[in-house]
C-alpha cells in the first residue's frame, strides 16, 4: 500500500477515535445529570413521605377538645407527627373491645373478614384526636367508637360536641356525630378506619 494513503488512513482512524472519545464523554455527562436530577427526585419524594403532616385541628366550624393537662402527652414522645399506640389482636368470629384513656373501640362479631391488629394511635400531643388502625380498612359491620369527655373544658360558645372524621380527599373533618354540649360521652358508629377526633362548635 502507498505509504501517503496509509498514513491518510491512520490519520482519519486517530480522528475517528478522537470523535468517538468526545462523544462519550457527552453520554457520560448526559448519563451523569440524569442520574443526579433522578437522585434529587427519589430524594425529595422520600422526605415528602417520611414527614407526616398532621391535620388541622381547628376551623371556623369548630375545633378538636383539649385534653386535661394531667393527661397531654410530651411532644417529645412523637415522632413524625406519630403519637403513642395501643394495639390488640381482635377476632373475626367473636370481635371485641379495645380501650387507651378515653376512647374505647366495640367490634361486633363479624365486622372484621378475619382475626386483625387493631391499633389506637394519639396524633396529637394535647387534643382528642386519634389516628385508628389498620389505616382504611372497611368493616362488615359498624365499628363503635365512644370517647369519654367528662372534666373537658368546653367553649362556653359551644353547643355541640360530636365525632369527626378527617377526609384526605378535602382537607376537612366531616362530622359523624353530635350531641349536646355538657354531656359526658359522644360515640359514632365507623364504616372504615381513618383520622376521627371530637369536635365542639
Amino acid at each position: 500500500m502507498d505509504l501517503a494513503l496509509l498514513s491518510l488512513l491512520r490519520g482519519m482512524r486517530v480522528v475517528t477515535n478522537a470523535r468517538e472519545v468526545q462523544m462519550n464523554a457527552r453520554m457520560l455527562r448526559t448519563s451523569a445529570a440524569a442520574a443526579a436530577m433522578i437522585a434529587i427526585t427519589v430524594f425529595t419524594t422520600g422526605c415528602g413521605t417520611d414527614a407526616t403532616t398532621a391535620p388541622t385541628l381547628s376551623s371556623e366550624a369548630g375545633h378538636a377538645l383539649t385534653l386535661p393537662s394531667a393527661e397531654q402527652t410530651p411532644s417529645a414522645s412523637f415522632k413524625a407527627g406519630r403519637g403513642p399506640a395501643l394495639s390488640t389482636l381482635i377476632t373475626a368470629a367473636e370481635g371485641g373491645t379495645i380501650k387507651m384513656g378515653r376512647y374505647q373501640l366495640d367490634f361486633p362479631p363479624g365486622a372484621l373478614t378475619q382475626d386483625t391488629e387493631i391499633t389506637i394511635r394519639q396524633s396529637s400531643p394535647s387534643s382528642m384526636t386519634l389516628e385508628l388502625g389498620p389505616h382504611g380498612i372497611q368493616f362488615e359491620k359498624p365499628v363503635m367508637l365512644s370517647a369519654d369527655v367528662d372534666g373537658i373544658g368546653i367553649d362556653s360558645n359551644s353547643s355541640v360536641v360530636g365525632v369527626r372524621w378527617f377526609n384526605e380527599s378535602t382537607g376537612a373533618w366531616q362530622p359523624i356525630s353530635e350531641a349536646p354540649a355538657g354531656t359526658s360521652r359522644v360515640s359514632a358508629e365507623l364504616q372504615h378506619f381513618s383520622d376521627y377526633g371530637v369536635f365542639e362548635h
